[in-house]
């Protein structure tokens, strides 16, 4: 699923949506809708830098961008992974290791 903002700009803590702790998981794909303004807006500023800056604040320097898309000015979608992409996975499992 998306998370409809409404138009707001992202809450002062994200703990409510992604865990306190997010080297938990590898990879998160955050999905929103109308994230920091209305579609109306979106349209002339598609700019989601404060979002993006929400994210890459509550997930860390452990986790990089790999991917974002709007395919419509009103939804965005961020694909951050782990840094290390064989933090979970056996070493016998992973040839990056």
């Amino acid at each position: 699923g998306t998370w409809n903002m409404h138009g707001k700009e992202p809450p002062a803590s994200l703990r409510p949506w992604l865990p306190a702790s997010p080297d938990e998981h590898d990879m998160y794909v955050i999905g929103t809708q109308e994230a920091e303004r209305s579609i109306e807006r979106s349209l002339i500023i598609s700019s989601k830098a404060k979002w993006e800056a929400a994210l890459r604040a509550h997930l860390g320097d452990g986790f990089v961008l790999l991917s974002v898309q709007s395919p419509r000015a009103n939804f965005h979608l961020a694909l951050r992974i782990h840094a290390s992409p064989c933090q979970h996975t056996p070493a016998t499992a992973c040839q990056a290791c």
